[in-house]
C-alpha cells in the first residue's frame, strides 16, 4: 500500500490582514476629496440660486450632468 503525506498549504501561514484606517471624515458625513463631498458644498453655498450651483458643479473635472442632478435631487430630500 502506498502512503500519501500530507502537504501544508502556504495559504494556512498567512498573517492576519492589518486594520485599514477610517476614511477622514468630510463634509456633512461624505469622505473628504470626493465629488460628492464637493458637490454638497457647492449645493450648500448656492441655496438661493440653484442655475448657479448647477453651472459650477459642471464645471467641475470629471462630473457627469446625470451625476450632478442626482446629487442635487438628494440633498434636496434631506432638506426637508
Amino acid at each position: 500500500m502506498s502512503t500519501k503525506k500530507t502537504v501544508k498549504k502556504a495559504a494556512a501561514k498567512k498573517k492576519p490582514a492589518a486594520k485599514k484606517a477610517a476614511p477622514a471624515a468630510g463634509y456633512k458625513g461624505h469622505r473628504a476629496g470626493t465629488i460628492k463631498e464637493k458637490l454638497h458644498l457647492i449645493f450648500d453655498q448656492n441655496k438661493k440660486n440653484p442655475e448657479k450651483a448647477r453651472e459650477l458643479a459642471l464645471k467641475l473635472k470629471d462630473v457627469a450632468v446625470g451625476t450632478v442632478t442626482t446629487s442635487f435631487s438628494q440633498f434636496r430630500q434631506l432638506d426637508k
